[in-house]
């Protein structure tokens, strides 16, 4: 239900985007020819990305955990509007485990750093906006243990729906609800504690295959 609203919510601001670029006359909630030839994620197209996560747990019945994300990435476009996506993050965690037994909470707080690859799919565009479906999988390393009794390494997958919209030729905002969790593989471990959370992540993507920083 709450995947559901998010992307009710995305495509109503997009829809709301391509009238106001009409001069406020109803060219309808899917984007015009003219709009679709916006070049942004066109094939062919290199874009960096930058942006910062904030993750709750999903259920805090045992646990209260909060992870904090830094996020930089390059996007290649081979198709218009579906690419690929590679990332590195740093991560920092606070929080703690509610345990049954002495000392009943188990501190997980950690830094920690990795990478992940991905696609992203820009399912509705228009010619100053956005709406996409992405998700990527890769590995976290912490110092110490996350989330305690855990290990140091874990696997860490994303997948979020989110709206961007051009502030420059070449720049855009971001803005995202996602979904993360992060484990150290059920079944291949003796122990696997896990997190999983909801939250989002704004900032930036810059198109860089034309090296144009400034004008």
């Amino acid at each position: 239900m709450k995947v559901t609203t998010i992307l009710l919510l995305l495509l109503t601001l997009g829809s709301h985007g391509a009238q106001a670029e009409g001069g406020g006359q109803d060219k309808g909630f899917f984007p015009s020819e003219d709009e679709k030839k916006t070049t942004f994620f066109d094939k062919g197209s290199w874009v960096s990305t930058a942006h910062i996560a904030y993750y709750g747990p999903e259920d805090t019945d045992d646990r209260d955990i909060r992870l904090a994300l830094l996020n930089i990435g390059a996007e290649t476009y081979r198709w218009n509007s579906f690419g690929f996506v590679a990332d590195a993050y740093f991560v920092a965690t606070r929080g703690h485990i509610v345990v049954s037994e002495e000392p009943g909470q188990l501190n997980s707080d950690s830094f920690g750093g990795g990478g992940s690859l991905g696609l992203k799919w820009h399912f509705l565009r228009g010619k100053r906006w956005s709406t996409f479906f992405n998700g990527t999988v890769g590995f976290l390393w912490t110092s110490p243990e996350f989330p305690d009794g855990g290990s140091r390494l874990n696997f860490m997958e994303r997948i979020g729906l989110g709206l961007t919209l051009q502030l420059r030729e070449q720049l855009n905002l971001i803005a995202s609800y996602s979904h993360v969790h992060v484990s150290n593989g059920q079944g291949l471990v003796r122990t696997n504690p896990a997190f999983t959370g909801d939250g989002g992540y704004a900032g930036f993507v810059y198109r860089f295959d034309q090296f144009r920083i400034f004008g």
